[in-house]
């Protein structure tokens, strides 16, 4: 009896201490969190090329319910040579080369239930560029968020996510002070 509670209370302080512990669905969960995030990151871009992903790591995992978590990721993008319109899968496509390629830093809220993956927002910002004109401010996107985009070219600056978004939706779309983040 004493060697159980002994047990239950080293596994109990184990379990609160703070080591990582492996969960064999966390990788499926991620990839289908990323999934969502470069999914909405391409639906938004004002760009004709696909965007794919240069890097990702988990920030966090929060526990919401018994079998539903909020995922945060950070994540690189970048422009590919795939069109949109081919709807190509963006991590079978050859990224672009040269000084004036679009790349992003971005970081993700997706709320992951066991059969469903909700974006919650996503924030993206300049990555470091090859181009003088590069830009380091970040801007926060609430979801949802749809709206008729106008291709046009970015000379090496982030994926123009956030321009031409019609200030109807509730002010997400609408460009002011409250939606940068510093």
């Amino acid at each position: 009896m004493k060697l159980t509670v002994l047990v239950l209370v080293l596994l109990q302080g184990l379990c609160c201490s703070g080591f990582p512990l492996f969960q064999p669905g966390i990788v499926a969960m991620a990839r289908q969190a990323l999934g969502a995030s470069l999914r909405h990151v391409n639906n938004l871009t004002a760009g004709t090329n696909l965007y794919g992903v240069t890097y990702s790591s988990i920030k966090r995992i929060i526990p919401i319910g018994l079998s539903s978590y909020d995922m945060i990721l950070k994540f690189g993008v970048r422009e590919t040579v795939c069109p949109k319109s081919r709807t190509a899968d963006p991590e079978t496509c050859n990224f672009r080369r040269g000084h004036f390629v679009s790349a992003a830093s971005c970081s993700s809220r997706v709320r992951l239930t066991a059969d469903v993956s909700e974006l919650v927002f996503v924030r993206c910002g300049s990555a470091s560029s090859s181009s003088s004109e590069s830009s380091s401010e970040e801007v926060f996107m609430a979801l949802p968020s749809t709206g008729s985009r106008t291709p046009h070219e970015n000379g090496g600056e982030a994926p123009p996510l956030w321009s031409d978004l019609p200030a109807t939706q509730g002010g997400v779309g609408h460009m002011d002070e409250n939606n940068f983040l510093e």
